[in-house]
């Protein structure tokens, strides 16, 4: 199994997935999935609201250090998105204003998870940048399970997002 995503085009609309195997249970992943604190450590924003299905959501951009990948973000206005699903430990996906993200989680043989994360957008060109931000944030996501210190630098962003260049339509 690769780390990479890989990238098909569905009604006109970029659908990057990933596929990454991580020690720890559905149930420790799940929670890294909602947690704050957690949500902190590896995702691009804060997400406000609850968990429920049909819930709203507000994704929030709070202010990084320039040199954080995720600062990209930083003066952005919230965006509202919705919970579309949520089945602990094994399903999470929610609308993030024009675009998705899912989250399938499945036991493996050694007491850890395979974890598929889909993300569908509106510009499959813009397929390149997306799977850069989110190898390296699924990369954090792994490094902050195992209590390691994550690189979400702009300059392991740019090296990661550049051997994406070839991944198009």
């Amino acid at each position: 199994m690769t780390q990479d995503g890989t990238l098909v085009v569905a009604d006109g609309r970029g659908v990057l997935r990933f596929e990454r195997t991580l020690h720890h249970s559905p149930e420790t992943v799940f929670a890294a999935l909602l947690d704050p604190d957690s949500l902190r450590a590896w995702f691009p924003c804060r997400i406000d609201g609850g968990w429920e299905v049909g819930a709203p959501l507000t994704f929030v951009f709070e202010t990084r250090d320039e040199h954080d990948a995720r600062s990209g973000g930083n003066g952005l206005p919230p965006t509202s998105g919705e919970v579309l699903a949520h089945d602990p430990p094994r399903h999470l996906e929610y609308a993030w204003g024009d675009q998705t993200l899912r989250f399938d989680l499945s036991p493996t043989d050694n007491d850890g998870t395979l974890l598929v994360f889909v993300h569908t957008f509106p510009d499959p060109e813009e397929a390149p940048n997306y799977a850069g931000g989110w190898h390296q944030l699924l990369d954090a996501l792994d490094a902050h399970l195992d209590s390691r210190p994550a690189d979400l630098s702009k300059q392991r962003n740019a090296e990661i997002t550049a051997s994406y260049r070839d991944l198009t339509p």
